[in-house]
């Protein structure tokens, strides 16, 4: 106990005495692909690697991003100079088959990747010498059976030199009972042709996520960006028969090309 207070005192201690000359808002132009390791589906227990695409676009209004755990695009404006509120189209990942041998042995179907619209509040500032980022986001799919989805999420760096930025985050997402049924839930119809048993998934939170983010720049027109993070699944999405492990990890690391 002694040795963790003291490793917390030191730690908080280095961030306060750090002297930022970067932060990840500096990169306001960053477009790229990468390599994304992750499972096989949400909650399943085999991995699976893919390209991803990786963006970080601002204009005056407009904006494209992959860097708050979504790809999505839209308009924002500033309700403050630390405050702004924004509409933005999302890509929703779906659930392949063919990606698990859980699913295909238990003959379970495709869902269908698809696309939600929402808004969102986001706050830019810094705490003490530290970036930090908060984001409120609210996402519809447009295919209204599968849902909603709420993400709370924060940001903080913890480092800015020259040529690196880090920082952790955390979130949790909340589902509406309509998106945790389609994708956690087993129907009558769906134990049937499965041989799982029913479940009802109801509406509540989701997931929590902790992660470590990063940005290095090769040159000044090359950089890196990385991340790591852990998905705990929580409530029925804990409990679904689709569910083969509660703890999800996913990897990404590409280069982009800065403007």
């Amino acid at each position: 106990m002694k040795g963790s207070a003291g490793l917390s005192v030191v730690l908080m201690s280095w961030l306060a005495s750090t002297a930022y000359s970067a932060d990840w808002r500096d990169d306001e132009k960053l477009v790229g692909l990468g390599a994304y390791v992750r499972p096989a589906y949400v909650g399943a227990d085999s991995m699976r690697t893919d390209p991803i695409p990786l963006l970080r676009v601002f204009g005056e209004h407009w904006f494209a991003r992959t860097t708050q755990g979504q790809l999505e695009g839209g308009y924002r404006i500033g309700l403050t100079s630390t405050l702004k509120a924004g509409a933005q189209l999302s890509y929703e990942p779906g659930r392949r088959t063919k990606d698990s041998a859980f699913l295909i042995d238990h003959n379970v179907a495709t869902i269908d990747p698809g696309a939600a619209l929402g808004v969102h509040l986001e706050w830019d500032d810094k705490l003490g010498p530290a970036p930090a980022n908060a984001l409120l986001r609210w996402r519809q799919n447009v295919d209204a059976d599968q849902g909603a989805k709420v993400d709370a999420r924060f940001t903080i760096g913890v480092l800015g030199t020259e040529r690196h930025r880090v920082g952790l985050f955390t979130q949790v997402t909340w589902a509406s009972e309509k998106a945790n049924q389609t994708y956690f839930g087993v129907t009558a119809a769906e134990s049937t042709a499965t041989g799982l048993p029913v479940y009802s998934a109801g509406a509540g939170l989701r997931n929590s996520v902790l992660g470590v983010l990063g940005a290095y720049d090769i040159s000044q027109h090359w950089v890196v960006l990385w991340s790591a993070e852990w998905h705990h699944l929580l409530s029925d999405a804990r409990d679904s028969p689709y569910t083969r492990d509660t703890n999800n990890y996913y990897y990404t690391i590409g280069l982009t090309y800065r403007f």
